[in-house]
């Protein structure tokens, strides 16, 4: 028989998460080196989700004004507000929408605009602070 390999990223999806905190929260529960052996994912990083997802849930229902001596459900642990990892920075943009906004007005306002070159561009629409590949990638997209 052939199977599969799949390669996963770093980032553990929600549905690995669940997954992780239903097999934990099932009436016999698995232990973490079973969750390791179906899920391929590491004890201490599982343990992890399990103590988030936790916490996360008792502050979903503080901040609802929920009962805070009832057990905590199933459906509690695996909603979305609990599992989901917080949202990621990255790297910023280098133009805001408005300023987006602003540089294609500005060129879509006369014949003169249409014709300028980048660095007027720049100084026209106040955009000194970003590059012209910034500026040309945004006009092209």
């Amino acid at each position: 028989m052939i199977h599969a390999v799949i390669k996963q990223g770093k980032e553990i999806t929600p549905r690995q998460r669940a997954a992780i905190v239903t097999l934990w929260s099932l009436p016999k529960p698995l232990t973490f080196q079973k969750i390791k052996e179906l899920t391929g994912i590491p004890i201490s990083t599982a343990n992890d989700i399990w103590l988030h997802a936790i916490d996360n849930a008792w502050r979903n229902r503080l901040a609802d004004g929920g009962d805070l001596e009832e057990p905590l459900s199933l459906l509690e642990l695996v909603d979305s507000k609990c599992l989901d990892p917080d949202t990621r920075s990255g790297r910023l943009e280098a133009l805001t929408e408005d300023e987006k906004d602003c540089l294609i007005t500005t060129i879509k306002r006369d014949f003169k605009t249409q014709r300028m070159k980048l660095i007027d561009l720049h100084r026209e629409t106040g955009l000194s602070h970003v590059g012209d590949g910034t500026v040309h990638r945004t006009l092209v997209s």
